[in-house]
């Protein structure tokens, strides 16, 4: 399931990059690198281990957030 919720968020980001302007893209690209450190924070549970669960949930809501931004096809 998490593999499906990541390649949903990815393949919103792409359609998000694919129709912004480039400094739009840029402020994209930024909070995205913001939010992937935000993810292994909040999900790491060791340096090698990662809360499945909560990485499943956050990537669910990044992916819904992403599909939600205005101009999103």
């Amino acid at each position: 399931i998490y593999i499906g919720e990541d390649t949903r968020m990815g393949d919103n980001y792409r359609t998000m990059r694919s129709i912004l302007s480039s400094g739009d893209f840029a402020t994209l690209r930024q909070a995205q690198r913001n939010w992937l450190a935000y993810r292994d924070r909040t999900c790491m549970v060791g340096p090698t281990t990662v809360n499945v669960d909560c990485a499943l949930n956050v990537t669910r809501s990044r992916a819904d957030f992403l599909q939600a931004l205005p101009g999103f096809v």
